[in-house]
């Protein structure tokens, strides 16, 4: 096991007697009361699995996406082969704040 030397910092052998870098004698309670380090390979590890956990969740957002798009577009294809006109989406934007002005009607140009 790794562990921090308390009074350099440097990575040593928690079952080193002394800090190579400091000197530092070791006792068996620092060696017990110090944390462990994270080897590279969890790193490693941890990065992919944020990564794949990520791309999991962009990817399912995009497919649902895709999905309702398509079939939006299937549901106004087949109410315009019935006949109906094609479906235009309403606007959620207000009709003062299209044409700039607030407080005034349209009409009264």
């Amino acid at each position: 096991m790794l562990i921090h030397c308390p009074e350099c910092g440097k990575v040593i052998s928690a079952a080193a007697s002394t800090c190579p870098q400091c000197g530092l004698p070791l006792t068996p309670e620092q060696v017990s009361n110090a944390k462990p380090t994270i080897s590279n390979r969890c790193r490693v590890v941890l990065w992919i699995q944020g990564i794949v956990l990520i791309s999991a969740t962009v990817g399912g957002i995009g497919a649902i996406y895709l999905v309702a798009k398509g079939m939006d577009d299937d549901l106004n294809k087949r109410w315009h082969e019935i006949g109906h006109p094609t479906v235009e989406r309403a606007s959620t934007t207000p009709d003062h704040a299209q044409s700039g002005r607030i407080g005034t009607d349209s009409s009264d140009n």
